[in-house]
């Protein structure tokens, strides 16, 4: 196995891509199902993942699909995959859009729809040095 150095990581994107990823999760009104998708793209190859949080502060993250972008005119024939994969992100997003506004539009009216961020449901995240 090998160890990493203190201050440095294998893939400092892919640590990146999972802090924005659960910070969005901490960010969301109190819905069960609630899902965040990101992609990581590095050169021509690109990574489709979802996180859910299934149980009390544990996240999961799962790599749904990895595709490529043509590097040259003779690889033009790699988009067709891109495409599908592509378009099976914006299906389930529509799902869980669809999904939201569901429940959006079946609560109460007098319920109060702002969303609750409380302080001891989330986890703090090792994020980019703000400004």
């Amino acid at each position: 196995m090998k160890n990493l150095h203190t201050n440095g990581c294998q893939n400092p994107d892919f640590i990146k891509l999972c802090n924005i990823l659960k910070d969005e999760l901490d960010h969301m009104a109190n819905i069960e199902g609630k899902v965040a998708f990101g992609l990581l793209v590095e050169g021509c190859n690109a990574e489709l993942y979802c996180m859910d949080l299934s149980y009390y502060k544990t996240y999961r993250l799962v790599m749904i699909s990895r595709f490529c972008f043509p590097s040259s005119i003779h690889d033009i024939h790699i988009l067709v995959n891109s495409f599908r994969r592509l378009d099976h992100l914006q299906s389930s997003l529509r799902t869980v859009a669809d999904n939201l506004l569901n429940e959006f539009l079946n609560q109460q009216d007098d319920f109060d729809t702002t969303p609750i961020r409380t302080s001891d449901n989330t986890l703090i995240s090792f994020s980019s040095p703000k400004r």
